[in-house]
């Protein structure tokens, strides 16, 4: 991937899915501390969303042995000093066949899809046509807030209460589903 965009992708977490991945964690893009700073996606990352994601999966009993985190755009998009212009949703159609890719290089698909936070879900709704349908079969999806610092804490205006409790909510769903 990395060769064929001469994007900066950050790595994997080795931590992560260890006993396969049942759970498959879609953000929108890497934070900047998996672009520069740590280099991997890892909910051990030392910024405020990594911890924020650290604490909800916790809370949830979230089996990281079978949980990957990844991105619907895997390379740095959002804020990105090199290239301002750039969106989560005009890089999605660009990434889609990457992801699709990436999904396919799983031992199987995963159980469960959760897309966190509203650019991933925007993102993942622009691209999922082009998703081969095979690659997600039985996957369920799930969809909860993003553990940003302005998210995180926020009322949810759907049902009045914070966001941290959907994500934990989600999360614990998607253990029940993956088993």
């Amino acid at each position: 991937m990395r060769a064929e965009t001469s994007e900066s992708i950050p790595y994997l977490d080795s931590d992560a899915a260890r006993k396969g991945v049942r759970i498959l964690v879609l953000f929108q893009d890497p934070s900047g501390a998996a672009e520069g700073d740590s280099g991997f996606i890892s909910k051990h990352n030392n910024e405020p969303t990594a911890r924020n994601y650290y604490g909800a999966t916790e809370a949830a009993g979230g089996p990281y042995d079978i949980t990957l985190n990844w991105n619907v755009v895997p390379w740095w998009s959002t804020n990105n000093p090199l290239f301002p212009a750039r969106t989560v949703s005009k890089e999605a159609p660009r990434a889609a066949p990457y992801l699709v890719d990436f999904i396919r290089l799983l031992s199987e698909p995963p159980r469960v899809l959760v897309l966190s936070g509203d650019k991933a879900q925007k993102a993942w709704d622009r691209i999922a046509s082009k998703i081969d349908a095979e690659v997600i079969r039985n996957t369920v999806i799930l969809r909860c807030p993003h553990p940003s610092p302005l998210s995180y804490n926020a009322t949810n205006s759907g049902d009045g209460r914070k966001n941290y409790l959907h994500i934990i909510e989600t999360f614990r769903e998607a253990a029940r589903i993956a088993g």
